[in-house]
């Protein structure tokens, strides 16, 4: 964060935070979550009536906005833990559109290298803020929903660009969106029955990035623990929790 510093004869320094010249720079002097949700207003969106024509036709500045929208949903995800009342803010709405919703005048399944890096970074802010939400706790935006939609097929059709490690990464984030969220925000027409595998399930939704990583030696399951048991008496106790994933 830069800052001015003003001399004061009388005692220390006081320290001035400058003005944000850009989104960006206000992601980065945000310190709390109503911070975050302020810079979050101020995103526009390629679906906005009136855009300048910069705006609307540059490619830098579709960059631009993604990649700030995917840096303040990432550092959301570290301040906003154990809350869920942001999901149902419209601001984030906004942020959220302003992260997923690509360039009209590019690909809209294929990604561009830097926003491949984009696609990642939302996705794992996304992922942390969606598991402090139970399930099914909150009705959600359908734009929210659409967005998160587009994402995950843009993340599974762009699977083999990833890198290992990155892919990795991926999809434990867009399984673990996927299993908290439902079919909603499916890549694909899949519906689940309550009786059905989740990991079944969850495969079947991406098996391009389920490719990539087949030749990892282990594999990290979503949904091993089920919280909403545990939710009515705290976190539980080791024995609880060892419990559930014996049975998962």
């Amino acid at each position: 964060q830069k800052s001015n510093y003003k001399n004061n004869e009388s005692g220390p320094s006081v320290i001035i935070p400058t003005k944000p010249k850009s989104i960006g720079e206000a992601v980065q002097q945000a310190q709390n979550v109503p911070d975050l949700l302020e810079v979050a207003s101020q995103f526009w969106l390629p679906t906005d009536v009136d855009l300048p024509t910069h705006l609307r036709t540059q490619a830098i500045h579709h960059e631009k906005r993604q990649r700030w929208g995917a840096q303040l949903l990432s550092k959301l995800g570290v301040i906003c833990l154990q809350t869920t009342t942001v999901w149902e803010d419209p601001r984030f709405a906004r942020a959220v559109m302003a992260a997923i919703l690509p360039f009209p005048a590019n690909n809209k399944s294929i990604a561009t290298d830097k926003e491949l890096r984009i696609l990642r970074e939302t996705l794992l802010g996304l992922h942390t803020l969606a598991g402090s939400m139970e399930p099914s706790s909150i009705t959600l935006n359908e734009k929210i929903l659409e967005s998160i939609k587009l994402l995950l097929e843009r993340s599974e059709i762009n699977a083999k660009r990833f890198s290992l490690s990155e892919a990795m990464e991926v999809r434990w984030a867009a399984r673990g969106l996927l299993a908290k969220l439902g079919s909603a925000v499916s890549p694909i027409k899949v519906s689940q029955d309550k009786n059905d595998n989740l990991q079944e399930y969850l495969a079947s939704a991406f098996t391009q990035l389920e490719s990539r990583v087949n030749a990892l030696p282990f594999d990290i399951l979503p949904g091993g623990v089920d919280f909403s048991d545990l939710h009515g008496n705290g976190i539980g106790s080791q024995k609880d929790i060892m419990t559930s994933l014996q049975e998962s």
